[in-house]
């Protein structure tokens, strides 16, 4: 693996381990929550779109769908942009938080999590 590769798997690692699947899908501004699902990207169903019990990624339950995300993959979605410019608006949440004083944000449900 060359210098670049390792340095842009270190940077999507790093942007995975800092944020929850909930704080991407708000930032985001998509509709939903933790609690009752997001609305899925990819097929725009409502509410179908379920966070994993680890909030590291999400599972649209719809079985026509069926499609998978984690956080870069949730931005591509949403957004319809490359991997490495989802990784750019990853890493500009992260430094808003820390910009805003809160270099390890509270979870969705009151716990801390990274």
């Amino acid at each position: 693996m060359n210098a670049h590769a390792f340095d842009l798997s270190r940077r999507i690692a790093a942007a995975k381990q800092a944020l929850c699947f909930g704080e991407v899908a708000m930032a985001l501004n998509l509709k939903g929550s933790s609690r009752t699902g997001w609305d899925c990207p990819a097929c725009g169903s409502r509410a179908t779109l379920r966070e994993r019990p680890d909030r590291k990624g999400g599972r649209c339950n719809l079985p026509s769908c069926d499609r998978g995300f984690d956080a870069p993959g949730l931005v591509m979605t949403a957004r319809g942009v490359s991997g490495s410019t989802a990784l750019t608006f990853l890493e500009r949440v992260i430094n808003e938080r820390k910009a805003n004083g809160d270099p390890k944000a509270p979870s969705l449900f009151g716990g801390e999590h990274g």
